[in-house]
């Protein structure tokens, strides 16, 4: 979505020579997943280790990556 966002940016205002938003765009491209991703990790590893990543027996734990990439899909579409 950063990416998009982008993309936009550089073709809607391309009489704007102003770069300093890359920098936030690669700060929120990197940290908002992260918000996600690292819960959903140590919740793998803490109660649901079973080394492999996709197999689920515990519907929370898989809440933790499925309702954010849901939610992306349903606000983007």
């Amino acid at each position: 979505m950063v990416e998009g966002v982008y993309l936009h940016n550089l073709i809607f205002l391309a009489l704007c020579t102003d770069t300093s938003s890359v920098l936030y765009y690669v700060i929120v491209g990197w940290s908002l997943p992260a918000l996600f991703v690292v819960p959903w990790a140590a919740s793998r590893v803490l109660f649901e280790d079973t080394f492999c990543w996709t197999t689920h027996n515990s519907r929370v734990i898989h809440l933790f990556i499925q309702g954010p990439t849901i939610t992306s899909i349903v606000v983007s579409g």
